[in-house]
């Protein structure tokens, strides 16, 4: 049921958003980026990248956490993001190339995990599986909207939309 309620609202959000390249143009620049990733010499190693990125996620984004965790948290997938511009493949064939899929799932991760954790930092109060040891109370008042992410040149860029409360009202979660 909810894998069919987010694919509707993902294809209403996809209608009513601008396009700013056109397909033909898009899938060329991701080819690009294929292209850059088996011309690289760089020196890191995705693998270990990706074994970095999760380790942090793992200590400074559980479910318990602080806003200097988070923003250590944060500093460590943006040096990481930076030491991923860096990497080399050893697989150089375009077929069946696990080593590319990795690669390119490892930029994906990294992309994801400062979304997540800008999102967190960004969001002082506590709120579902979102509990912060530094603001321990919920704030509808700031906080009962939805959190948005567009990719910039300089990074994420948050924004926030309201959130839909006539079918059901919010409720503290007590445990």
């Amino acid at each position: 049921m909810w894998g069919r309620v987010a694919g509707e609202e993902a294809a209403r959000y996809c209608a009513n958003a601008s396009v700013t390249k056109e397909p033909v143009e898009a899938a060329q620049a991701e080819w690009s980026k294929i292209e850059a990733l088996f011309q690289s010499k760089g020196t890191e190693d995705h693998y270990q990248i990706r074994k970095e990125l999760r380790k942090n996620l793992d200590a400074t984004m559980g479910v318990f956490r602080t806003g200097e965790q988070m923003q250590a948290g944060l500093n460590k997938i943006r040096e990481l993001k930076e030491r991923y511009k860096h990497i080399s493949l050893k697989d150089k064939s375009l077929r069946y190339n696990t080593d590319l899929e990795r690669a390119i799932e490892t930029g994906f991760m990294i992309d994801v995990a400062e979304v997540a954790t800008l999102g967190a930092l960004t969001r002082t109060e506590s709120r579902g599986g979102h509990s912060r040891r530094d603001f321990k109370v919920r704030d509808d008042e700031n906080w009962l909207k939805h959190t948005m992410a567009t990719f910039t040149s300089a990074g994420p860029k948050l924004d926030y939309s309201p959130v839909d409360i006539s079918m059901w009202k919010p409720v503290e979660r007590k445990y």
